[in-house]
């Protein structure tokens, strides 16, 4: 779960709305104030981890083809200067 949290913790702010749509889907218990959106995640069904990690792996894979297509547009850039 630590390493889960930290991954949480990196995400950007678009990221974690979109972690925070899938805790509320699943109707887990959350809590908002100022400071943010606070949650225990020893206390979230299997489920509902399961579409965390799910999603978490898709962002990475995701950013991975990102940086994949901007070194390709990269050499090209080089090759046509």
């Amino acid at each position: 779960m630590s390493k889960l949290k930290s991954q949480i913790d990196s995400l950007s702010k678009n990221e974690y709305i979109e972690i925070f749509k899938i805790i509320k889907m699943n109707g887990e218990k959350f809590s908002q104030n100022k400071n943010g959106i606070m949650f225990d995640l020893m206390k979230f069904s299997d489920k509902t981890i399961d579409e965390i990690n799910n999603f978490i792996n898709y962002i990475e894979n995701n950013n991975i083809l990102v940086e994949h297509d901007e070194e390709t547009r990269n050499v090209f850039r080089t090759l046509i200067n």
